[in-house]
């Protein structure tokens, strides 16, 4: 499908996915219940800072500006973390993105979710190598992953159109708009999102474990 934007807007995007990593800002969702987790899962500390401050941190090292997406404006301004409202509340991931992209105004964003407990360099990288002719951008294995993602300003028509329809699903925005799908990263992790106390601490014994992997393979050459 690539009834998204007119062929003068496929010219002028192409011609942005040439640009450095630093013209990207990114967006961090945290405006979900966290039900699951029982308290406010971005405030999970991990190694020593919360979970959403680490996640602050790693975007920082290649995006132009760092925004969390949360339930109510400056919520996590005790965290030094610059914060807008969703415009529309209670309507997922979906919601965020809607606020994002009018907070971005014009041209490509990263969406991120608050609950990933590690993030690679290299998968903005490749996502950002991958920006071509279409709005969208994202990894994609066994299914879509909506929430860490390069989006363009382009979309907004459509996830406007489909927070009025209910349609909430991340992966129907993206198969609407005929998105770039790049393959999963080697090393994408099996938790990509902790949704409660116990996947956190899975995470985390996954990630160390991988570490120590790496340092074993190391070792050996």
């Amino acid at each position: 499908m690539e009834c998204w934007c007119l062929t003068n807007r496929r010219d002028r995007m192409r011609s942005s996915s040439s640009g450095d990593l630093i013209s990207v800002p990114a967006y961090i969702l945290a405006g979900g219940n966290s039900s699951r987790f029982g308290s406010d899962k971005a405030r999970a500390i991990v190694h020593g800072i919360p979970l959403i401050s680490g996640i602050d941190a790693a975007l920082r090292e290649s995006c132009s500006a760092v925004t969390v997406v949360g339930r109510h404006a400056n919520q996590y301004s005790d965290l030094g973390l610059q914060t807008i409202a969703d415009r529309c509340a209670d309507q997922g991931p979906l919601g965020g993105l809607d606020a994002a992209l009018a907070d971005r105004s014009d041209g490509w964003l990263l969406l991120t979710s608050c609950d990933f407990v590690k993030i690679e360099q290299s998968w903005i990288s490749r996502l950002s190598c991958g920006r071509r002719d279409r709005p969208a951008v994202a990894f994609r294995g066994a299914r879509w992953e909506p929430l860490f993602a390069l989006y363009n300003t382009e979309v907004a028509a459509v996830v406007s159109r489909h927070l009025q329809e209910g349609t909430l699903a991340m992966w129907r925005l993206l198969d609407e708009v005929n998105a770039t799908a790049l393959p999963l990263p080697d090393d994408w992790p099996t938790l990509a999102h902790v949704n409660s106390e116990l996947e956190l601490r899975q995470a985390l014994s996954q990630d160390l474990m991988n570490q120590e992997h790496d340092r074993g393979k190391k070792i050996k050459t």
